[in-house]
Order: structure tokens, then sequence, then C-alpha cells
């Protein structure tokens, strides 16, 4: 249960999915179910910038948090070890989590099988790496990878970022994407086919003990918990982090049927999940975000599809008709043509063609962006064979 003292009426408060406006006597939520949650607040719905805490769940524990008007922020307030508390808690004015019972239907059932999907990745280890030790977040938090190092030069700010850093995201680098000292052919391979830069970064994530599929769980734990507070908290920071690892994930190709099969699976389950989940709107909401099926995650869906398309024709071991990734990805496919009108397989539409005018003449369309998303023209690779002088 989650004890909150002193929070002033009309205070906008989330937990998981579920938001509301608390009441005057509003003093907390019980019946919690047992894992990780989230629990995010504002002064007002109309406030653009909110706080929020993970914390773990389970039937014997209270939560104590009272509220600070001088910081507008929760503080921590340890519980009394006492019996009392946890009776007082339990009959006093505490909103149940949801209606357990099933007389409510399948709404609430459905609202908890739809945060198990969004956040099963997130682990007490995710939180403690990301958001450090009291797993605390916000709209205005940022990190290293947010700053840019010749605004923070020309406003005098000192290297390394002009404010406090709040969240330590995986380093993603999407410009450079092959290994020190590559040039010419492999060098433009590399960056049409983000593979070796993917193994990298697991490999990086992995240094010490752990194991590279519990680096493969982190990275999507932290895709889930990036697109987490994207959707509750409006997180500039986190939406380019979900954008950065998707980015680098959907622009490997090599390594998605077998050495990261594993990882590709749950990247494409988690990605079905987040699409059900949130509106169109959600994807235009980014930096540059893109209209329609010319967003930014339509187009990386597009050009993962065209790779695994290719990986299957080239290697016949791959039965399109029974392969898992190729599964997920049509069920990505039919889904977001359903409800977003997206068209993935740029097969399934008209792409140049002629057309006849009122005058009788025929001219030649073709469909925007075509170059852009075949590399043809002048978004062709081109290679560049580097020349050092001696």
């Amino acid at each position: 249960s989650l004890h909150l003292t002193s929070i002033p009426p009309g205070t906008f408060i989330g937990i998981d999915l579920t938001t509301f406006t608390s009441t005057p006597a509003f003093q907390g939520i019980k019946l919690i179910p047992p894992g990780l949650h989230l629990l995010y607040y504002s002064t007002t719905t109309d406030s653009s910038l909110r706080n929020g805490f993970w914390f773990y769940a389970h039937p014997e524990r209270v939560i104590s948090k009272a509220w600070d008007p001088t910081a507008d922020t929760a503080t921590l307030v340890d519980a009394p070890s006492s019996a009392k508390l946890e009776e007082r808690v339990y009959v006093e004015n505490l909103t149940p989590y949801r209606q357990r019972a099933r007389r409510g239907g399948e709404g609430e059932e459905e609202e908890e099988e739809e945060w198990r999907a969004l956040s099963g990745g997130v682990r007490e280890r995710t939180l403690e790496r990301c958001l450090g030790e009291g797993w605390v977040c916000g709209t205005a938090g940022v990190s290293e990878m947010d700053y840019d190092v010749g605004e923070e030069a020309l406003m005098g700010f000192p290297p390394g970022g002009g404010g406090g850093v709040d969240v330590v995201w995986t380093k993603v680098d999407l410009k450079v994407t092959w290994p020190a000292g590559t040039i010419g052919r492999e060098r433009t391979e590399m960056a049409n086919d983000r593979s070796w830069a993917l193994n990298n970064l697991l490999h990086e994530l992995a240094s010490g003990n752990q194991e590279e599929e519990e680096a493969e769980r982190e990275l999507l734990g932290e895709l889930q918990l990036s697109f987490i507070m994207s959707i509750t908290l409006g997180s500039y920071s986190a939406m380019e982090q979900y954008r950065r690892i998707l980015g680098l994930c959907l622009t490997s190709r090599t390594c998605v049927f077998h050495e990261r099969r594993g990882l590709f699976e749950g990247l494409l389950e988690t990605l079905l999940a987040q699409l059900d989940y949130v509106d169109g709107d959600f994807w235009a909401g980014f930096v540059d975000g893109g209209d329609g099926d010319e967003n930014w995650l339509a187009k990386l869906l597009r050009r993962f599809g065209c790779g695994i398309k290719e990986v299957v024709s080239e290697q016949r071991q791959v039965d399109p008709d029974k392969d898992s990734i190729v599964r997920l990805f049509r069920g990505i496919e039919s889904l977001t043509r359903r409800k977003f009108d997206w068209v993935l397989d740029r097969r399934d539409v008209v792409r140049r063609g002629l057309v006849q005018t009122e005058d009788g003449d025929m001219v030649e369309l073709e469909l925007a962006g075509l170059d852009e998303e075949d590399e043809t023209g002048e978004y062709a690779p081109v290679i560049v064979e580097e020349v050092v002088d001696e």
C-alpha cells in the first residue's frame, strides 16, 4: 500500500496506466498487486511537469510518503513498524488500486495485463542502473546524451552538461556504427546494417559477470522504461532514448535470425504491445517525428521489414510461414495498417505510374520519399576509399 499524506486537493495522481485527481479525503492507494509500479503526480492536471518514483509492492509492505510544499515533490517518510499504521491506512480513505472483483467485467483485468505487457521487462536492476538509488524520475530529467556540446560551449556551460544529470541511459551512438579504422566498402555496409554496433553495445552492457542474455534483457527493459516514462511523464530524454534504441535495433539485419533471435523476438512482442496502447499522435509528438506513415517509426519498420525479407530470401533455413520473427512482424504490419493506416510494405501500393490529366496529357507521378527509402538517387550509399598520406 501507498500511504500519502498532506496531498493538496486537485493534485494530478497517476499510478501505472490509471490517472485521477485527488480529493480532500485522499490518503493513498491500497490493494496494489505485487511487482514494480510507477506513481507520478503534478500540482494540476494541466501541468506539463510531472514527477514520480518507481516502487516494489508486496502484500506486507506499506510505503509512506508526505507532500513537501516547499519542493513540490513527495518526500519519503519512515513508516512506523507498529501494526497500527497498517490497520489505519486500510480503514482510512485509501483508494483501491483497481476493483479486484470480477463484477467490473474484464476491463480491470485487461488493464493489469496491459501494464504487465508494457513493463514486464523492467527490473530492479534496470531502475537502479538508469534512475539511481531512489528510482526517482520526472518530465524534466535529462541524461548526458541530451546535451549538445556545441550549444553548451556557446552558452558558457562546462563540458558534460549545463545542468544536472538525472537519468543514465545506455549510450547509443547512431552516427558511428563501425569499429575504429574501418574504411571503404566495409564501413558502408556497417552504416547500412548496424548489427556490429548492436553486438558491440551488448558486449559492453554485459561487461563483468553478466551474461549477454542478461544484457539483452537489460536493453529490452530500458526500451520499456523509456517508453513508459514517455507516455506517463512526457519526458523528452526518455523519448529520445526510446527512438535511439529502436533506431539501432531496427536497422540491424544480419544478427536478427540467429545471433540475436531472442532479443528481436522480445523487441517485436514489446513493440506490438506499445503500438496497441498508443494512438498515432504519440509518434508525431517526437522531435521531427513526421506525419502519418512518413513518421520516424514507420520508416524504421519499413526498413526493418525489407531487411528481414532479404535475409529470408538469402537463407533457405528460415521458413517465412513458421518463423516467429516473421510472424511477429506480420502482426505489426497488420496492426499498424488497421490502426494508423501505415503501409509498411511499399509493394502494396503503386509507387510510380502514369496519370492522365484533364487535357489528355500523360504525366508520370511517383510516391514522395521514394529515393530516400530505397536509398537510390541522391540517397544512394557511396563507397569512399580513405587515402592516408604517409
